[in-house]
């Protein structure tokens, strides 16, 4: 069998997934992630300059490149492969001599002096390129070893009440991934070190980013950007010979289980809550396809499968892209179906969030379902910058809302605002001591004010 010894590709039988790509279901995906680098090596082709750009505190400036990499591994394809080449060279010029590289080689750089985002996957990508790369694959190992390995964030993340927080998470887990793909290689001296300190971050950020439930305590938006790294860190962990986080960190489990509970009906999303402050529409989680095998859970796969289709065209959410499943998806679908859908799978009718102190309470899983969402806002020290204590909830029943009859004290420096959740429309606060509702035939938000 033919494989890579580390990256993203490690314990894959090349051949196999070469064979795979070339045939349906898969091929459409390939041939997505194909046209998508090509045109992502057009656009940068026309210009050397270094814009700024990202999430989670790192900058991100290297389009494609983890695409790139696996469309070389698959095809030999030399527009891919000096693409890769390209996005290392940016790399080099921009860790040339931090901070001061950053402020002159991004143009109107700000923020954090890091790009570990653009270090993770520009590494995954020189590992399925290899050699090929020629002097830039030498080139790549020296500047893993000297800067991306060590760009691992601090290690106060561990014992710090900011240990929940997404920046901190991925900045540790993205240096882990430059020192599991080329730590050996490179010759870094602390190689397993910082290899088991990603392994901790996963521990740590499930622990404490989400209550027992697996509500996340800064809200969906950031949670679900978060995972799709500490998914891909177990999952490379294992095939890397490492601990096997899917059956060591039961957490990674409840987390699943929670995102399917907390979707509103028509599973356009989740409704935003502590730092996240609208309908956080749906963001691609190809980990659930992991889940869906690892914990034998079809409602995973039936989650991940519809999540893809297009939200009704006369609601104004944001409109759900077609079409977009990515490498991941591609890498960790085995092409299985499931017969029942997720609003047939029996789930429960009300979701209780202690921790996170949110609440969805619903009428059944039909798309027309009447559904009562509560924000609590329970409070986190853990991730102190994204949680917000603004309220109480509510208890309800069908026919009407039951109020609290004495203000709700709150440490929040934001204004509460009610959103209608089928419009989105925002609605003027409610007077200071007392709750609102906005509702629509559907749901119904509540957000109390602050006294």
């Amino acid at each position: 069998m033919s494989t890579d010894p580390t990256g993203l590709l490690a314990g894959y039988d090349i051949d196999e997934l070469r064979a795979k790509v070339r045939r349906e279901p898969f091929k459409a995906i390939f041939d997505g992630i194909v046209a998508r680098v090509r045109e992502a090596a057009r656009r940068d082709r026309q210009t050397d300059v270094i814009l700024p750009g990202g999430w989670c505190h790192s900058q991100y400036f290297t389009p494609m490149v983890l695409e790139a990499g696996f469309v070389y591994r698959m095809t030999g394809d030399e527009t891919a492969l000096e693409h890769v080449r390209r996005q290392i060279d940016k790399l080099a010029r921009v860790h040339a001599d931090p901070p001061e590289s950053f402020y002159r080689e991004i143009q109107g750089f700000k923020g954090k002096p890091t790009a570990y985002f653009s270090n993770a996957h520009v590494c995954l990508a020189a590992r399925m390129c290899g050699p090929e790369l020629g002097g830039h694959y030498g080139r790549l190992l020296e500047l893993a070893c000297a800067r991306l390995i060590d760009d691992h964030s601090s290690a106060y993340f561990f014992t710090h009440f900011n240990a929940g927080h997404n920046a901190v998470a991925t900045h540790i887990i993205s240096g882990a991934i430059c020192a599991l793909t080329f730590g050996q290689e490179s010759g870094h001296p602390e190689t397993d070190r910082i290899v088991e300190l990603g392994r901790d971050a996963c521990e740590i950020y499930t622990r404490w980013g989400f209550d027992e439930q697996g509500a996340p305590f800064e809200g969906p938006m950031y949670a679900l950007v978060t995972l799709e790294w500490v998914y891909l860190y177990a999952d490379l962990l294992r095939r890397h010979g490492g601990e096997n986080l899917f059956y060591t960190l039961p957490k990674l489990e409840t987390i699943a289980r929670a995102a399917g509970e907390l979707q509103l009906p028509g599973l356009p999303g989740i409704s935003g809550f502590q730092d996240c402050r609208r309908l956080i529409t749906q963001h691609p989680m190809p980990w659930l396809l992991l889940t869906a095998r690892e914990y034998g859970r079809p409602l995973d796969l039936a989650l991940w499968r519809q999540t893809e289709e297009k939200l009704d065209p006369s609601q104004p959410h944001h409109a759900r892209r077609t079409g977009w499943r990515g490498l991941l998806d591609l890498l960790w679908w085995d092409g299985g179906e499931t017969k029942r859908a997720v609003q047939d799978s029996g789930l429960p009718t009300a979701f209780f969030g202690l921790g996170a102190g949110v609440s969805v309470l619903r009428s059944s899983w039909r798309d027309d379902a009447v559904c009562l969402v509560s924000l609590g806002q329970g409070r986190s020290h853990n991730v102190p910058d994204h949680t917000h204590a603004d309220a109480g909830t509510s208890p309800s029943t069908r026919a009407a809302i039951t109020w609290p009859t004495t203000p709700v004290t709150s440490t929040s420096t934001r204004t509460p605002t009610a959103w209608c959740s089928s419009t989105m429309r925002r609605i003027a606060p409610p007077p200071r001591g007392t709750c609102t509702t906005a509702s629509s035939r559907r749901m119904a938000v509540i957000r109390c004010s602050t006294s």
